[in-house]
């Protein structure tokens, strides 16, 4: 029904490794990616877009993807880079944002371009943690604005480690996810757990919806009908059913 097409993915991360780029070259938009010496950047950008030219697919394959490294010089997440990322990526035409990381204090820079790029449209999505706390991570827990994704294992549960997420929030699965890491300098296929790949998981399917949306209909994706379909789609079981949820939004 989809793969993306003309969507763009912006990941807000540590960058995308070199050795990932064949597969996404063509498909990349703006500056050129920071190199990923971390690997949870690569990993997440190749499961929420992964073109399967290099043994992983991703959600959306046919996505275009703009890379944006949030890391200071001492490989934290800067807040002054995630503010610059989400302007830069509105500026590019982003449709939907992963933000694959949160923090247990606010930061009301981060709030404001959350704000900006929500009145513009574009779904934000972030991870809502593994911290086992009642309540999600910011700015995932910016309820109405972004989208809290919670991860859960392969027979559905949340391990006791996820933190709680709102009505606003997607359950999605979160272990035994292939992606692309970089080992030992070589680019390897490893699963990987966590709200962070659950994240990406949401994200590609957020780019599923607004390629169909755009093309069927030619409107913007409506975040709250986004949510709702895929709450129902559903249909009380743990995971969300893609298929059915671009049904429920008219593709």
């Amino acid at each position: 029904m989809t793969q993306g097409e003309g969507e763009v993915i912006a990941v807000l991360d540590t960058g995308l490794t070199d050795l990932a780029l064949p597969g996404l070259r063509k498909r990349e938009v703006g500056p050129s990616p920071q190199p990923d010496t971390n690997g949870h950047g690569t990993a997440v950008t190749t499961l929420a877009a992964g073109s399967g030219d290099l043994g992983v697919w991703g959600v959306a394959p046919s996505a275009r993807v703009l890379s944006i490294s949030v890391l200071d010089t001492s490989g934290e997440i800067s807040a002054t880079k995630v503010v610059a990322g989400i302007y830069a990526a509105v500026a590019q035409g982003a449709s939907v944002i992963n933000m694959s990381f949160g923090q247990t204090s606010d930061n009301p820079l981060i709030r404001a371009a959350v704000d900006y790029a929500a009145g513009r449209g574009v779904v934000i999505v972030a991870a809502a943690g593994d911290t086992a706390s009642p309540s999600p991570l910011f700015p995932a827990d910016l309820a109405g604005e972004v989208i809290a994704v919670r991860a859960l294992a392969d027979n559905g549960a949340p391990p006791l480690s996820a933190n709680t997420i709102g009505v606003n929030g997607i359950d999605a699965p979160g272990e035994n996810l292939p992606a692309l890491r970089v080992e030992g300098g070589v680019l390897v296929e490893a699963n990987s757990d966590g709200s962070s790949m659950a994240t990406a998981v949401v994200t590609g399917s957020v780019a599923l919806l607004a390629a169909c949306v755009h093309r069927k209909h030619g409107s913007m994706l409506n975040q709250q009908t986004l949510v709702r379909a895929l709450h129902e789609s559903a249909q009380h079981k743990p995971f969300f059913n893609l298929s059915v949820a671009l049904h429920m939004i008219g593709c």
